[in-house]
C-alpha cells in the first residue's frame, strides 16, 4: 500500500464534500477512498479517464483527485475539468513528476501535485486547501 494515515482530523475539523478519485491502481484507489470516506467525504471512483469523464458529464464534484498516467490519459481528465467545470479544484497524485511538470507547462493549474507514495496527511491538507479555494475562504 502506498498511502498511510498519520493521524485523522478531529471530528470538529472534518471536511465534507463530494469527491471523484481517478486512478488505475486498484489497491491505491481503494485504500485512499476508504480513508476519505472515514473522514466524511462522499467518494465516487473511476479507474480510467473515459469513465471519469462520463461521471463528470453527469455529476458535479467538489474536488477531483486524479492520477495522470492511466488508460485514457489523465491529462485529458484535467483538460475536461478545466473546460467544463473550471471552478472544480483538481489534485494530481502521480508517481511521475514529469507529468505534473507537463501540466504546469501547459498553464493548467491544479491546487496540489502530490507524489506517490503519498501520506494521507498530505491528501487531507491538499483537500482542505482545495475546498477553501473553491469556496473563497482563506485558511
Amino acid at each position: 500500500m502506498t498511502i498511510s494515515r498519520t493521524k485523522g482530523l478531529h471530528e470538529a475539523d472534518k471536511l465534507a464534500g463530494h469527491l471523484l478519485v481517478i486512478d488505475d491502481d486498484d489497491s491505491f484507489r481503494d485504500a485512499l477512498c476508504e480513508l476519505l470516506r472515514d473522514d466524511g467525504f462522499e467518494v465516487d471512483t473511476a479507474s480510467h479517464a473515459t469513465a471519469a469523464v462520463q461521471q463528470l458529464k453527469t455529476k458535479k464534484f467538489d474536488v477531483v483527485l486524479s492520477d495522470l498516467i492511466m488508460p485514457g490519459n489523465g491529462h485529458f481528465v484535467v483538460e475536461y475539468v478545466r473546460s467544463h467545470q473550471p471552478d472544480t479544484p483538481v489534485i494530481v497524485i502521480s508517481s511521475h513528476e514529469s507529468s505534473s511538470q507537463a501540466l504546469a507547462s501547459r498553464g493548467w493549474r491544479s491546487v496540489a501535485c502530490l507524489s506517490k507514495p503519498v501520506r494521507f496527511a498530505e491528501v487531507q491538507q491538499a483537500l482542505e486547501q482545495a475546498i477553501h479555494h473553491s469556496t473563497g475562504h482563506s485558511s
